[in-house]
């Protein structure tokens, strides 16, 4: 997606998340697939901003892809990293495995 700032074209990701509002962190895809070792959103986006969507609240938290990512490098030690599991709906079948880093919405508000 292309948002125009100030007359320049920015590309921008969105995410959207319907746990944060439970949860009170944010989850950044370090792996998209575990299993054959894809690196997720959070390393691979081109974008120069993530929207990262709270689906309950209908908000978003803004992040310039590079502050974002030097962010997670230089305090990825500090969170937890956790597994999320995406289903087939229909057979139940997992279908892929993600990794993530748990960050807590306190570091962004």
């Amino acid at each position: 997606m292309t948002a125009i700032k100030d007359g320049r074209k920015e590309e921008i990701e969105v995410k959207w998340d319907s746990w944060i509002s439970k949860s009170g962190a944010m989850f950044f895809e370090l792996l998209t697939n575990i299993q054959a070792n894809k690196p997720g959103w959070a390393t691979y986006t081109e974008a120069d901003y993530i929207f990262y969507g709270d689906a309950i609240k209908r908000l978003f938290y803004v992040f310039p892809v590079p502050a974002m990512r030097g962010y997670l490098k230089n305090h990825l030690g500090e969170y937890e990293t956790r597994i999320a599991t995406d289903f087939d709906r229909r057979t139940g079948a997992t279908k892929k495995q993600s990794l993530g880093a748990i960050v807590p919405l306190v570091k962004f508000q």
